[in-house]
């Protein structure tokens, strides 16, 4: 990308943040985001080349969470939600946590309404005795 060799407006003398060549204002780069519907797989991202310090889409956190579901044979932390992507059409990737991985590795329960705790001793949602030690 080559950078516009303008500066910043009101006499800021850094160079504007945008490509060569944009139109409006100088100043920082504008982006836009995308949301995907249905959320998709980190999977479906190992090897894409990306902005990324790992030199791929995927951040480090990202790989992180798809290694340990492999090893550990439970679902991925994380899916891909959406992307962010610049004005120099670089694309940075969003992420959010599955309900499945949280029923997996906490005590919430999806109970109809959303994610509620699940008591582990009486298996009751909300609510339960006063007995109850959980």
């Amino acid at each position: 990308m080559i950078r516009c060799p303008e500066p910043y407006p009101s006499g800021d003398p850094r160079p504007c943040a945008r490509p060569s060549g944009h139109e409006g204002n100088h100043g920082g780069m504008t982006s836009a985001y995308h949301r995907f519907k249905p959320v998709r797989k980190v999977a479906e991202y190992l090897g894409t080349p990306g902005p990324e310090p790992s030199g791929t889409a995927l951040t480090y956190a990202a790989l992180d969470a798809y290694s340990d579901s492999v090893n550990k044979d439970q679902p991925c932390e994380l899916v891909v939600v959406g992307e962010q992507v610049r004005e120099d059409g670089v694309r940075f990737l969003t992420y959010g946590a599955t309900k499945e991985y949280i029923e997996a590795t906490t005590t919430f329960r999806d109970a109809g309404k959303g994610l509620h705790y699940y008591c582990p001793l009486c298996k009751k949602t909300g609510p339960h005795p006063a007995t109850c030690k959980g």
